[in-house]
């Protein structure tokens, strides 16, 4: 019998280098006005403080989780969606899946748009809207089940909940978001090609 995971969801920027096709596509940056960027910083600045026990902390250098994802940058774009928040929280479970139970599965984004209900498909959110999302489900879905891929790339939105299936499943016993302090640790590198 499959152990349910249990995760907590960082606020915590990833820093991947940047590979660009020579085709490249080009996405606005997002300005947001000074109310919403307001609303951003005391979001995360009203999050818990997550535990970072000292012993696991790399002392110096990088720690990349990559390893414990299936990842295919060309299939992590979430093109005109903003759903960011989704791919970042699914990622941290994917990431708790492999960790917990040694199950190395690419979980799907797909499965938030269309069977969520807090925020509309595309439209932004945050990192609580991922625990809570998972928090009533009770469940993971991969990628791989019927209607669960990823579908929203062009804002499109046009998937039901009905039509993406459920079965087979990882169950989420807990789930929890928290803040990841990152300022003031260095400066990340970004690397373009």
């Amino acid at each position: 019998m499959k152990r349910a995971i249990y995760t907590t969801v960082a606020w915590l920027a990833i820093m991947l280098p940047i590979t660009r096709p020579a085709a490249a596509r080009e996405y606005p940056i997002m300005r947001p006005d000074p109310a919403t960027k307001q609303a951003w910083i005391a979001a995360y600045e009203s999050a818990p403080r997550a535990y970072i026990d000292p012993d696991l902390k790399p002392r110096r250098g990088s720690l990349s989780l990559l390893n414990h994802l299936q990842y295919t940058p060309s299939q992590r774009d979430q093109g005109s969606c903003g759903n960011c928040w989704a791919w970042a929280g699914t990622g941290c479970l994917a990431i708790a899946l492999d960790v917990q139970e040694s199950v190395k599965d690419r979980l799907s984004i797909q499965y938030i748009n269309n069977c969520g209900t807090e925020i509309p498909c595309c439209q932004g959110g945050w990192l609580v809207n991922v625990t809570n999302f998972y928090q009533s489900v009770k469940k993971a879905v991969p990628w791989s089940n019927s209607g669960a891929s990823w579908q929203d790339g062009g804002g499109s939105c046009n998937s039901s909940c009905a039509a993406t299936s459920t079965s087979p499943n990882y169950p989420i016993s807990s789930v929890s978001y928290s803040s990841v302090t990152t300022h003031g640790i260095g400066s990340p590198r970004l690397t373009a090609t």
